[in-house]
């Protein structure tokens, strides 16, 4: 049979060393905790949330509506050039006429990137382009409001 040394602590030291560690890691705990919160971008206020909740239902039917027009809109975002949009109907047909602008936002943050107007781009039927600031990659949402054919609409992408 093999025996391991036992090691007696002394109830003096070994009973204040407990108390001594268990609030050591909780002092590492809290530390840890309070740098991931302030860690990335912080508190985030949302300044105009009173007024988006009052005319939530209505933004919502925009969306519905947009729906319904069964538009496929294909949103292309790069770092180097101008984004580009393609609207096309659901038999593939160009949309054109329309009058919108876009909003980029990333969903961690409060406030948005950019809000432009989308120009047609001149010899491409369906196809519009806009300025954006330099964005890295990641997560947008992307929400295009405009005019068209005298009905608002709104088309909400992520």
């Amino acid at each position: 049979m093999i025996r391991f040394p036992t090691v007696s602590i002394p109830p003096h030291i070994l009973y204040p060393g407990m108390i001594f560690g268990l609030l050591g890691m909780s002092l590492t705990m809290c530390t840890i905790l309070v740098i991931t919160a302030n860690a990335g971008h912080g508190a985030q206020i949302e300044h105009d949330y009173y007024e988006r909740s009052v005319n939530w239902d209505e933004s919502q039917r925009e969306v519905q509506n947009a729906r319904m027009l069964n538009w496929n809109v294909d949103v292309t975002i790069t770092t180097e050039s101008p984004g580009k949009i393609v609207f096309t109907n659901s038999a593939a047909e160009p949309i054109e006429g329309l009058t919108a602008q876009i909003t980029l936002r990333r969903p961690e943050l409060a406030n948005e990137l950019s809000t432009t107007p989308l120009t047609p781009i001149p010899g491409q039927p369906g196809h519009y382009a806009f300025a954006h600031h330099p964005t890295t990659r990641g997560l947008l949402d992307v929400t295009i409001e405009g005019d068209f054919a005298d009905q608002h609409i709104r088309f909400e992408r992520r």
